[in-house]
């Protein structure tokens, strides 16, 4: 729907005429229609092995029904104690993790398409806390040099099933590539979401 609105004013003999035209139109919709819970394993960065991942997730839908969105929340602890060194400073990283995640759904595209996966992509942000261990550094002392925070964009798979029109069960299998130069992060989970 559209409104016009003219304006003249006179000055010193002319005529001066303003249009301003304002256009309403809809807004996309986004819904806000899952919470879920996973728990897995990432790659600790420092320990060389995998730690417990748990993550909170809440997401939705866009106006277009083969996307959707997510936002989460993640924990991780590289829990690494005892280690004996003599020519490093070792600490144990910890920290969580906030992301964002756009998935695509073939099967809302294609009726043909009969494997229950999902393509996604997004953005994570940490916040990296570090707890010395043991050993020195280069100069004989224990400070920690390495960074507090980091960003990486991920990409993985997702399957979901579900179990009611209420609740299902997902698995989930993602890298973390670092914006910085660092050495991504898997990812391996399972979880349950409440779809309201």
């Amino acid at each position: 729907m559209e409104r016009h609105m003219s304006i003249l004013r006179h000055f010193a003999g002319c005529t001066i005429s303003l249009s301003v035209v304002s256009a309403q139109m809809a807004l996309p919709q986004i819904t806000l229609n899952s919470i879920g819970v996973n728990v897995g394993m990432i790659h600790a960065f420092a320990a060389e092995k995998y730690v417990f991942y748990p993550e909170l997730e809440i997401g939705g839908q866009p106006a277009i029904s083969c996307f959707g969105w997510s936002v989460y929340v993640a924990h991780w602890d590289d829990a690494m104690h005892g280690v004996t060194v003599t020519d490093n400073a070792i600490y144990s990283l910890s920290g969580n993790i906030l992301g964002a995640r756009i998935s695509f759904d073939p099967s809302k595209v294609s009726g043909n398409w009969i494997l229950p996966l999902q393509v996604f992509g997004g953005i994570a942000h940490y916040f990296i806390s570090a707890k010395y261990v043991g050993g020195v550094n280069y100069s004989g002392g224990t400070d920690y040099f390495g960074p507090n925070s980091g960003t990486s964009l991920e990409f993985g798979l997702k399957s979901s099933i579900n179990l009611s029109e209420s609740f299902g069960l997902r698995a989930e299998g993602h890298r973390l590539f670092p914006i910085e130069d660092r050495a991504g992060r898997f990812v391996y989970s399972v979880g349950t979401n409440y779809i309201f």
